[in-house]
C-alpha cells in the first residue's frame, strides 16, 4: 500500500513499495513470479482428451443445444 500528496509523489511511493518488496522477496529465498499481461491470455487453448469423453461431452453438448467448446466453458466456469 503507498499513497503521496500528489499522483506524481503517490506513484513514485508505489513504485519503491514494489522494488522493496521484490528485494525482500528475493533476500528471503521466495520466487518472485514475473507479472502477467492482460495480453497474454488469448482465450483459446488446445486439450487433448480421450475419445471416448470427447464423444460423451459431444452427445451432452449437443442434448443442451449449444456447441462443445459452449457447454466446456459452461463446465469450467
Amino acid at each position: 500500500m503507498s499513497d503521496g500528496y500528489d499522483p506524481k509523489e503517490a506513484l513514485q511511493n508505489l513504485e519503491d513499495a514494489e522494488r522493496l518488496w521484490i528485494e525482500t522477496q528475493t533476500e528471503d529465498g521466495y520466487e518472485v513470479p514475473e507479472p502477467e499481461h492482460p495480453d497474454d491470455h488469448s482465450g483459446k487453448f488446445l486439450l487433448s482428451k480421450p475419445k471416448p469423453l470427447h464423444r460423451r461431452l459431444a452427445a451432452q453438448a449437443k442434448r443442451e443445444c449449444v456447441s462443445l467448446n459452449q457447454y466446456i466453458v459452461s463446465l469450467t466456469s
